[in-house]
C-alpha cells in the first residue's frame, strides 16, 4: 500500500539517487534520464510493499525508513531475509527472469521508496551495460545471501510458524475471548484481535485453546500495531515446550 509524496521534485529523486552505490557512476545526463523514470511513493508502517508471489515488477529505492524482506507461507517458518535501509536498493531479483516475487516486502516504518517500473528500467539498462552487469551481480548476491538465510533458519529450534487460525482465549476474569493467532513459536506468538487493553509493555496471563488443545500463556506484549501484537513468554514450566508442540500440530493438521 502507497501513497503519493508531497513536494516531491525531479531534484530531490535526483539528489537521493545519487547515495545509491549502484548508481553512483553513471555519468550526469544518464542519471538525470534515469531519475525522470522513478516515481516516489509513501508506504506506511507495517504496510506490505509487495507480496510473495507477486509480478516482478518494479525496482525500489528506499530514500527514507526501512524496508523488511521475508519468507512467510502458510505452515511454514517465517523468515526474515534482509533489512533494507536508505540508499539501498531492492526487489532487483526476479528483474530479469520474468519470474514472481520470491519474498515479501514490509514497511519497518513509514517509509519513502522510489520505484521504477521494469519496463522502462530495462529500456534505460538497454544502453548502460555496465550497469546491468551491477544490477545482475546485486541479484545474485542477494539470491546467495536467501539461501544462506535458509540453511541457517533450518538449524534454529525456534522459528516462527504462519498459522492464522481462530482461537479462543479464557482470561483471568473468566471471559472468553476470540481471537487469531497469526504465528507460533517456542518464543512467543502473534495475535490479531487481542483486547484493546494490552498494549506494549502490558504483562498478560490467559489460557489459549483450539479445539482440545490448550497453552497456558504467561508473557508481555514486546509490539503492537493496530489489532495485532506480539507477545514474549516468560520463563514456563518444563511442558511449556511440549504443550506448543502438540498445538502446533494440532493448528497445521486443521
Amino acid at each position: 500500500m502507497t501513497s503519493a509524496v508531497p513536494n516531491n521534485s525531479p531534484r530531490s529523486t535526483l539528489e537521493a539517487l545519487r547515495e545509491v552505490r549502484l548508481f553512483k557512476d553513471l555519468p550526469g545526463e544518464d542519471l538525470t534520464a534515469f531519475a525522470s523514470y522513478f516515481e516516489l511513493a509513501a508506504v506506511p508502517m507495517g504496510h506490505q510493499v509487495y507480496k510473495h508471489g507477486d509480478p516482478s515488477d518494479a525496482l525500489y529505492v528506499v530514500r527514507r525508513g526501512s524496508i523488511a524482506l521475508y519468507r512467510d507461507q502458510m505452515g511454514k517458518p517465517i523468515q526474515l531475509l534482509a533489512r533494507v535501509s536508505r540508499g539501498e536498493v531492492f526487489g532487483e531479483l526476479g528483474l530479469f527472469d520474468g519470474f514472481e516475487r520470491n519474498a515479501s516486502a514490509r514497511a519497518n516504518e513509514t517509509s519513502h521508496l522510489l520505484r521504477i517500473g521494469k519496463h522502462d528500467l530495462m529500456a534505460f539498462l538497454a544502453n548502460q551495460p555496465d550497469l546491468t552487469i551491477k544490477l545482475q551481480i546485486a541479484a545474485a548476491r542477494r539470491h546467495s545471501m536467501n539461501v544462506s538465510m535458509t540453511l541457517d533458519l533450518s538449524q534454529r529450534k525456534d522459528v516462527r510458524i504462519r498459522l492464522e487460525k481462530e482461537v479462543s482465549l479464557e482470561l483471568e476474569a473468566g471471559t472468553q475471548w476470540q481471537a487469531q493467532i497469526q504465528n507460533l513459536s517456542l518464543g512467543g506468538l502473534c495475535l490479531r484481535g487481542a483486547p484493546d487493553e494490552w498494549q506494549k509493555h502490558w504483562t498478560v496471563r490467559f489460557h489459549l485453546r483450539f479445539q482440545d488443545e490448550g497453552l497456558h500463556v504467561s508473557g508481555r506484549v514486546t509490539w503492537r500495531r493496530d489489532d495485532t501484537l506480539g507477545i514474549a513468554f516468560s520463563r514456563t514450566d518444563p511442558h511449556h515446550e511440549d504443550q506448543i508442540q502438540r498445538l502446533l500440530r494440532l493448528l497445521l493438521d486443521d
